[in-house]
């Protein structure tokens, strides 16, 4: 007989990971952050002390401020106002000298000139010496209804440089009305703003400068617009920042511009900060001649007057 074999039993063998440990003292951590607080202190003291030397290093620079050599600055017109048989037409002309930014004193104005100007009709004028304002107009009354002037070129020679200047002459657009109301926006003003209306004729790009007279005196600024989104339709124009009372007169002057006057004007505007969110730049010419800028503007004029009576 077999003796059976006693079988112990197995037992479960486990391995369990070795967990590693370190250990530092206390005080070991204390120096390792007392140290770093020293360093990083240091590094702030160091990166303060360099902002202190660079703000207090400064250097005069002086900025050479070359003058551009002057030039010729015409300043002119060819306007036609009033409709069917009470029409006008008047020429105008002014050249003066730039001058310095440095300089205050009035630009000069050039007497002595011949200046003519000529239009598609094939009419020649001479135009005449105006002491009072130091320019050189033309009026004429337009007797013949059929005789309408399309474009108009102005001449002239100043210091051996011929000037020469053509624009052509817009549709007349009258204006319908004129009110004092009190705007529902934009800055406050004493007392109410006056407002003009005109219609703007269908089909075209019109373009428009308009001038504001309060009791015989002429408001000093620059405003202009166009037909954009108001083809044919009535366009309403505020004039911001101007306040008027019962009992004062108003005039508003429409005038109807060509084209390029107007990109000149807006130019102006943006260099005055007003208006027409563009960057700045240099006006633009239609003047032909060496050394010479400015604006030869084709227009027609209406106005209109009315008292504040409320």
């Amino acid at each position: 007989m077999h003796t059976p074999f006693l079988l112990e039993p197995m037992r479960k063998i486990q391995i369990l990971p070795r967990l590693f440990s370190c250990h530092f003292s206390v005080g070991y951590l204390q120096s390792v952050i007392i140290s770093n607080f020293k360093i990083m202190n240091i590094k702030i003291i160091i990166t303060i002390a360099l902002l202190m030397i660079l703000a207090s290093c400064t250097k005069i620079v002086e900025i050479d401020l070359n003058e551009a050599d002057p030039k010729i600055v015409v300043d002119a017109y060819a306007q036609e106002e009033g409709i069917l048989n009470n029409r006008s037409e008047k020429l105008y002309a002014k050249f003066t000298r730039s001058v310095s930014i440095y300089e205050d004193v009035y630009p000069e104005a050039f007497s002595g000139l011949d200046v003519y100007a000529t239009n598609d009709q094939g009419d020649h004028h001479k135009l005449n010496w105006n002491a009072y304002d130091s320019s050189y107009t033309y009026t004429n009354i337009i007797s013949d209804l059929d005789d309408e002037v399309i474009e108009w070129t102005i001449e002239t020679t100043i210091e051996n440089i011929n000037i020469k200047s053509k624009t052509s002459i817009p549709n007349y657009v009258a204006i319908d009305s004129i009110l004092a109301v009190k705007l529902p926006y934009g800055p406050p003003v004493d007392g109410l703003s006056p407002i003009v209306f005109f219609t703007d004729l269908p089909g075209e790009a019109n373009y428009y400068r308009l001038k504001l007279t309060i009791n015989g005196e002429l408001i000093r600024g620059l405003f202009i617009t166009r037909d954009d989104g108001f083809d044919g339709k009535q366009i309403v124009y505020p004039f911001m920042n101007v306040g008027v009372s019962k009992g004062d007169i108003m005039k508003v002057t429409l005038l109807a511009i060509d084209e390029f006057s107007f990109e000149y004007y807006k130019v102006i505007m943006q260099n005055m900060g007003g208006g027409f969110t563009a960057a700045p730049g240099n006006p633009y010419s239609n003047i032909e001649g060496d050394n010479t800028i400015g604006i030869f503007t084709g227009q027609t004029m209406s106005e209109a007057i009315r008292e504040v009576n409320y």
